[in-house]
């Protein structure tokens, strides 16, 4: 793993790796999760006080070479990521010294993952020249309104609150750093079932997008929005061409992982839960806003992470009993089977969806009411065995 990691940031490199961290909050973002990771292992003040120390200096040199532009936030998001660099580097020394990697992949496994991303993300639109957002339109259609386009002109000519949504949307990697950071030195084993659960939800996900391929409001229909809603008889459900934009709408990854996040911080400190699930929230208000998602994105959600998190509870060591196997084998049934009903119905059998705007309403509800009650089941099988101290 070692030496794919080496691999993938060398072509990196070659393909602007490091212009992106003058200029992309979401990568600064993930490598400030790796410096959470290395204040989970509670280091020494002075060892802290070196390590920022380097940080600045690589930050004042990358300023020196290479052009940053700015963002909102971008002195301090921008440090933060070159303090994950210097991070890295501090975590790499003291795996060598000890012959102990664990901490240090578990630092990298998140600017690794984006890096990988960055990769496979432009095969989406070679894999599909064409998209399905007329279908996905029509459907959130059926609430009688256009959430996303709603929401995106609450923020549209808003300075600050734009910059504010589009912070929350990039940090997304780095709550999920911080979920790992807050159990790294008690629960090892957790941490390690975590980074399976979001690595096999990242690799799954991209694989559904090919069934029906989507972009986003922002991209699919870039005259109207935030604006002005295209009417749907103008649109006549025809698939569209959108060069240039990933195909990465449905299910929506953004809001899995923010779910997924809230999920596992069950049995933690109640702060820990207030902040995930205002998380969770503003994340939700973030990718429909920004024209990222439709409302349709999040409810395929929902089941996606039921069939996820279910798989996932394999790996904990609590001695499940016939009980607890069965309703984890049947969540992930549940999910799965809501999942591929939905997308096969989005690409294939959209009509209905639209002349029922009642009935889709209430698969909406029915599909998150399922998943979530079975997701409630899941936790009651464990019992007590999930709290941590």
């Amino acid at each position: 793993m070692l030496a794919v990691a080496l691999v993938a940031v060398a072509l990196a490199l070659s393909n602007g790796l490091l212009a992106s961290l003058g200029h992309n909050p979401q990568f600064s973002f993930t490598l400030a999760g790796a410096f959470a990771i290395y204040l989970a292992t509670r280091p020494a003040r002075r060892e802290i006080v070196l390590t920022l120390a380097l940080g600045l200096a690589l930050r004042v040199a990358y300023g020196a070479t290479f052009v940053v532009e700015p963002y909102f936030g971008s002195m301090y998001i921008s440090f933060a990521g070159f303090a994950g660099i210097a991070s890295l580097m501090a975590l790499s020394h003291t795996a060598f010294r000890k012959s102990d990697f664990s901490v240090f992949g578990v630092a990298a496994f998140f600017p690794l993952v984006s890096i990988l991303v960055g990769f496979i993300l432009p095969i989406t639109n070679r894999l599909s020249p064409v998209t399905f957002d007329t279908h996905l339109l029509a459907v959130d259609g059926a609430l009688g309104f256009q959430p996303s386009f709603v929401l995106g002109s609450m923020i549209n000519g808003r300075r600050l609150l734009w910059d504010l949504t589009c912070t929350v949307y990039y940090a997304l990697p780095f709550a999920v750093a911080l979920l790992c950071a807050s159990q790294l030195r008690t629960h090892f084993k957790e941490v390690r079932r975590l980074l399976y659960l979001f690595g096999a939800m990242s690799a799954l996900g991209f694989c559904l997008y090919a069934i029906c391929p989507a972009t986003g409001p922002i991209y699919a229909f870039h005259g109207w929005f935030p604006s002005k809603p295209p009417r749907l008889s103008d649109l006549s459900l025809a698939v569209l061409t959108v060069p240039g934009a990933v195909r990465n709408a449905i299910p929506s990854l953004h809001f899995s992982t923010a779910l997924l996040v809230f999920w596992n911080t069950s049995g933690m400190r109640k702060i820990w839960r207030i902040a995930s699930g205002l998380f969770l929230a503003a994340t939700g208000f973030a990718i429909l806003a920004l024209g990222e998602h439709y409302v349709i994105d999040m409810v395929v959600a929902v089941p996606f992470c039921l069939m996820c998190q279910a798989a996932s509870e394999s790996l904990r060591d609590l001695g499940e009993s016939a009980g607890q196997e069965a309703h984890g084998t049947m969540a992930m049934w549940i999910g799965a089977g809501l999942v591929a009903g939905w997308l096969l119905m989005l690409r294939f059998g959209i009509q209905p969806l639209v002349a029922l705007p009642m009935a889709t309403c209430a698969l909406f509800i029915s599909t998150v009411g399922v998943s979530l009650l079975m997701r409630h089941r899941l936790c009651r099988a464990a019992g007590t065995q999930l709290m941590y101290p």
